[in-house]
């Protein structure tokens, strides 16, 4: 019975052994990743992966944190928490074999664990690349062109134009008014010679009634006596009194003859003053009827000579090539000096290009004209009075010329000694002499050089 009992014994004791250590493989847990993300793992995340799988124990390291972990893919913190992992396991193993050994106490046991061969065989991993849609950005600059246009050659042929103007004759009509007369005649003279009245006066005698009866009319009786007698008075002597009008009541006859009128006219004709106001004269004038008559229409040809050149070139080129062309036209142009009238001038320099410095420059008169001109001290000394041409020499002369000390003169300065700055010209240093030879300048208008005349000027 004892030995029965000692086997039982060892034997439970090996199965507590065994029970204990297969207990972790016995609950391997879940795979966290599946095999696509643990290919992308680090060495250390991969290997603590397969730790907890096995072990599968959360009171270690839960299962949130350890997807955590893995998410990191830190090497540092995977093998942290393996380090973690592998002691738990010691330690359980430990107390599973002290335990039981504790609990089986009558049998003596000696459990040799060999040292785990363990043999990891890792797939190749299958590695996905996936590639996003490349996004390409070009930025390109304007393109640059130049197009340099040749003058073109127009010619037109018109022929003989016949003009025929019929202006037919005017109606005139005019209304005259009737003129106001005025005649203004000086009183006459009259005079007037009157010849001696005869006068005959036949008096009969006076009757006289005197009533003596009656004392109160005594009086008046006494002066009708008086008066009848101053009556026979007046009678006896009113033939030797002449123009004497007598206004007693009688039958009186007055003759009257015959005025004799003598008019006589005045001394020469009579002085007429004719005044005749301006007549208001009005035109009305139609609108002339205009009929062109062309045989048909004008004809326009535009014909282009030759194709279109068109170069790509690179900034460098360009420079180059506007280098070129600077120095092939400072070799074709001539001094302004040996300019010469009639002489065809320099070519002009393409429109868009600023002139070199220190090159001669083609300008026309009528640009110059309008220039501003500074001294050689950068004082403003006017505009150009007139740009002529004297021998050999183009002179600019200037009206005002009391900055040299000339009290308004006018001078003339050689265009050698002018320079070119763009928007003014700007006097050189002058000597003595040539100051003393600018002054009193005189030229004559037919040496005036037209504004479509080109010259030459030092820039």
């Amino acid at each position: 019975m004892t030995r029965n009992k000692t086997q039982i014994r060892v034997w439970l004791l090996g199965t507590a052994m065994t029970v204990a250590l297969a207990g972790p493989s016995a609950a391997q847990a879940p795979a966290l990743m599946s095999e696509e993300e643990m290919a992308d793992l680090v060495e250390e995340c991969r290997l603590v992966a397969d730790d907890y799988a096995q072990l599968g124990d959360e009171q270690i390291v839960t299962r949130e944190e350890m997807t955590r972990i893995l998410t990191l893919n830190q090497a540092t913190e995977c093998d942290t928490v393996r380090q973690r992992l592998t002691q738990e396991d010691s330690a359980v193993a430990t107390d599973e074999v002290q335990l039981e050994q504790q609990a089986v106490i009558e049998g003596q046991a000696q459990v040799r664990v060999p040292d785990p061969q363990v043999d990891v065989q890792v797939p190749p991993p299958q590695v996905t690349v996936r590639k996003a849609q490349p996004q390409v950005q070009i930025s390109e600059q304007p393109t640059d062109i130049q197009v340099r246009q040749e003058q073109p050659r127009i010619s037109i042929e018109v022929p003989q134009i016949l003009v025929t103007v019929e202006i037919p004759a005017p109606t005139i009509y005019i209304r005259s008014s009737q003129p106001d007369v005025q005649v203004s005649n000086a009183d006459p003279e009259v005079e007037v010679v009157q010849g001696d009245p005869q006068v005959s006066v036949r008096q009969g005698d006076p009757e006289l009634t005197v009533d003596l009866d009656v004392d109160q009319d005594a009086d008046a009786a006494e002066t009708a006596t008086t008066q009848a007698q101053g009556a026979t008075d007046q009678a006896a002597t009113g033939e030797a009194q002449a123009g004497v009008t007598s206004r007693t009541e009688g039958n009186v006859r007055l003759g009257t003859g015959e005025a004799q009128v003598e008019m006589v006219q005045p001394e020469g004709e009579a002085e007429y003053n004719y005044t005749q106001a301006e007549p208001q004269v009005s035109f009305e004038q139609a609108e002339a009827q205009v009929t062109v008559t062309m045989p048909d229409q004008p004809t326009v040809e535009l014909v282009t000579v030759g194709e279109p050149s068109v170069t790509f070139e690179t900034e460098e080129e360009r420079q180059a090539r506007r280098q070129q062309e600077r120095q092939q036209q400072q070799a074709a142009g001539q001094p302004a000096a040996e300019q010469q009238t009639g002489q065809q001038p320099a070519p002009q320099q393409q429109a868009g290009q600023q002139p070199a410095a220190g090159l001669p420059q083609t300008v026309t008169v009528g640009q110059l004209m309008d220039m501003r001109v500074v001294g050689a001290e950068g004082e403003d000394v006017g505009t150009p009075h007139a740009i002529v041409g004297e021998g050999d020499q183009v002179m600019l002369v200037l009206r005002d010329g009391g900055f040299l000390g000339f009290g308004g003169r006018e001078i003339g300065i050689p265009i050698s000694r002018v320079m070119f700055g763009g928007d003014h010209l700007q006097l050189s240093t002058m000597t003595a002499e040539e100051i003393e030879s600018a002054g009193g300048f005189e030229f004559d208008d037919n040496a005036r050089l037209e504004d479509s005349r080109e010259i030459e000027i030092s820039g």
